[in-house]
């Protein structure tokens, strides 16, 4: 699994984060403990998704090195049941 200590977070991460009302926290859980990952559209990245009851958050995320990682994105998406 992934460590969200070795993940660089980009400025943009960021402001997207606040924008969604997300934080680290949030951005951790679903980098750390996802619970389905896939490819992304960006070449080389994945998708690491976690569901709550209401919602899901991702990150997508870059392996820079042989230990870390880039977070490039983040987003909030409600669930409609």
């Amino acid at each position: 699994m992934p460590s969200f200590s070795k993940a660089i977070l980009t400025n943009r991460v960021l402001a997207k984060a606040k924008l969604h009302g997300l934080n680290k926290g949030d951005l951790k859980g679903a980098f750390e403990k996802y619970q389905r990952a896939e490819d992304s559209s960006v070449p080389g990245s994945k998708n690491y998704i976690k569901t709550t009851r209401d919602y899901e958050v991702g990150v997508t995320a870059k392996r820079k090195d042989g230990s870390s990682w880039i977070i490039i994105s983040c987003w909030k998406r409600k669930l409609y049941k």
